[in-house]
């Protein structure tokens, strides 16, 4: 599908010889489409001129709201966050330390005179000069205040910039195990939040998992990128007014009115048109409700929910982290757009829970503890977080990344963390909008419309494209490599034997086993093959083995899994141990898979591939096995 838009701009010289600019999907933003292409045709009295190529209606729509907005001027609206505590304590630093010595009331007024500070209360002025008193940065003596300049000098420059260098994640191959290259984390996580391929060491690759702790990453191979690769930096939300917008084109052009599509500077082309009828006329005959921008619409399909909301990215966004935090373990993942939200669920969830947990989202604003939780698995807050700390001169520049999550929970109820938590909230969440959003919902200025259908909507099969669905991975492998892969590193595995009988252990490579495994001091083939890294399996063993009967009661579950492991491996020989050597899979998935297993090795790799995939993606949500 190709969407070809051609814009009016007046421009001076740049680059004289750039004829058309081509953007491949969405611009994303107004002001991105005027600086790409205002590069072409930048001579007097010509305009530039572009094409957008889209590959989905969606796409197509946005880029044309976009196009519109791009000729009348319409851009997203920059807003400037007043009283800026960190940077106050920056600035204020160097006022000393050019100065030497100040009266309070003066720095007061020379601050003051800063517009970002221009309403700056004296109350929080005298918070911040008794904080950098008592981190012994400045002495304040009769109201004169003054720098300890050899603190200061260090302070100043370890924070004369708000860009903090991101510490680097090993990224593994989930399959071979091997080290693919160094990437920094918040990349990572942008790829692993917006679904979206990297390119790394030359390859396509899909990530699954950030380990904060390990500073690692689980990165899965694919041949082909789906997506043209991000880009180091966070990816730009779709303003609220495009999605608003895009929903208000999408009613009128079920209404039957296409006139408009063609008019002035804008122009689809014929692909673009046969695609939106094609749309329109599916949605037509299918649609159970009118698409519109004063809706909020709940469809379930199965084990999926899509909650349609036009309103842009940050706010879906917000939705989606709030709403995930407090359906816990129902979910398994999510997915959200400019458009909507999905979420995947492990559980039944109803659409009356969805609603309720949305209407109760107010309620949680005022409540650090549920904040926290919601907060402190928030890699965006957490690097913030630590920012904040380094500009409130709490920890060295040198040992930010050394600056886990443990330790940030060590500044629990401080100053700090209840400034980072309110500047996260509503400067950076802009969480008033999401209230403002529910108000008019229980107002029903916003109508919700909820359905339980057995097949997607056409608006909804817009979004299963991008749902992390294993099945689509699968689609841009080379199976055969991959199966070859993921049998020699399984082979290559190391695992910890424990004899039931004589409580002998053994430590043995897959490939070294015989098919019929038994314990080499008492021939007994009740031996369990366990994991040599789950804390919790050892802990039980070494009671085991030290007969402490007690301790072993208060591991019943983990002595359990070692019980039927030791069951399997008695029964299928090699082949269950092959298989719980798996990233994830304990005696128990690893008993329903060889129960249901037809012999075909193939399907055999095929299933632990999956279920690798899946636990790398949704670990952090899943209980012991």
């Amino acid at each position: 599908m190709c969407c070809s838009n051609e814009l009016f701009f007046s421009m001076v010289y740049h680059i004289p010889y750039v004829d058309i600019v081509i953007q491949f999907n969405s611009p994303i933003q107004v002001t991105i489409l005027k600086q790409r292409l205002g590069r072409s045709r930048h001579r007097i009295n010509e305009n530039a001129k572009g094409l957008i190529y889209t590959f989905d209606v969606l796409d197509s729509l946005e880029s044309y709201v976009i196009s519109l907005f791009s000729n009348k001027n319409i851009l997203e609206e920059l807003i400037l966050e007043y009283n800026p505590l960190d940077i106050l304590i920056h600035h204020l630093i160097g006022l000393l330390l050019i100065k030497n010595k100040i009266n309070k009331d003066e720095l007061f007024k020379t601050i003051k005179q800063l517009h970002l500070f221009k309403n700056l209360s004296f109350e929080d002025f005298n918070k911040i000069l008794d904080h950098c008193y008592n981190i012994k940065l400045i002495l304040i003596n009769n109201d004169q205040v003054q720098p300890l300049r050899s603190k200061c000098l260090k302070y100043y420059f370890d924070t004369t910039s708000t860009i903090i260098e991101e510490q680097l994640y090993n990224c593994v191959d989930s399959i071979t195990r091997k080290l693919i290259g160094k990437v920094d984390g918040f990349f990572l996580h942008e790829a692993l939040e917006n679904n979206v391929g990297i390119i790394l060491g030359g390859r396509a690759w899909k990530v699954l998992s950030v380990d904060e702790e390990r500073n690692t990453a689980e990165l899965f191979p694919i041949t082909e990128a789906n997506e043209i690769p991000i880009w180091n930096g966070e990816m730009l939300p779709v303003s609220e007014n495009v999605a608003s917008e895009v929903f208000h084109i999408l009613h009128k052009l079920l209404r039957g009115d296409l006139n408009f599509l063609n008019d002035g500077y804008v122009r689809f082309s014929d692909s673009t048109i046969k695609a939106l009828k094609d749309f329109i006329g599916d949605a037509i005959t299918s649609l159970p409700y009118k698409i519109a921008k004063d809706v909020f619409i709940i469809e379930k399909v199965e084990n999926l929910i899509f909650i349609i909301n036009p309103r842009g990215t940050k706010i879906n966004k917000v939705l989606g982290t709030f709403l995930k935090t407090l359906l816990g373990e129902k979910i398994v993942s999510s997915f959200c757009n400019a458009y909507g939200i999905a979420f995947y669920l492990r559980k039944d969830l109803t659409i009356k829970e969805i609603i309720d947990k949305i209407f109760f989202i107010p309620e949680i604003i005022n409540d650090y503890e549920s904040l926290r939780t919601i907060f402190y698995n928030d890699y965006k807050f957490l690097i913030n977080f630590k920012q904040n700390l380094l500009f409130f001169g709490l920890i060295k520049k040198e040992s930010l990344n050394e600056i886990n999550k443990k330790l940030l929970l060590s500044f629990k109820n401080t100053f700090v963390e209840e400034f980072s938590i309110k500047w996260y909230l509503f400067n950076y969440l802009k969480i008033n909008r999401i209230l403002e959003l529910i108000e008019k919902i229980k107002s029903r200025e916003i109508k919700i419309l909820s359905y339980e259908l057995r097949n997607f909507s056409p608006l909804s099969k817009l979004f299963i494209k991008s749902l992390p669905y294993i099945g689509e991975i699968f689609k841009s492998v080379s199976t055969k490599n991959i199966y070859e892969a993921i049998e020699k590193r399984l082979l290559e595995e190391e695992l910890f034997f424990l004899c039931i009988a004589c409580k002998n252990s053994f430590i043995r490579k897959v490939s070294s086993l015989e098919n019929q495994i038994t314990c080499y001091k008492c021939g007994s083939i009740k031996v369990a093959a366990l994991n040599p890294y789950d804390k919790e399996i050892m802990e039980a063993v070494k009671a085991f083995k030290s007969s402490d009967m007690r301790f072993l009661k208060k591991l019943s579950n983990a002595f359990k899994r070692i019980i039927l492991s030791a069951e399997l491996i008695s029964h299928y020989g090699k082949i269950a141990a092959f298989v719980m050597a798996a990233k994830g899979i304990g005696p128990e998935f690893a008993r329903r898979l060889l129960i249901n297993w037809n012999g075909d090795k193939q399907s055999l790799l095929k299933t632990i591939i999956e279920y690798e995939v899946n636990f790398l993606r949704t670990r952090r949500y899943w209980n012991s096995d």
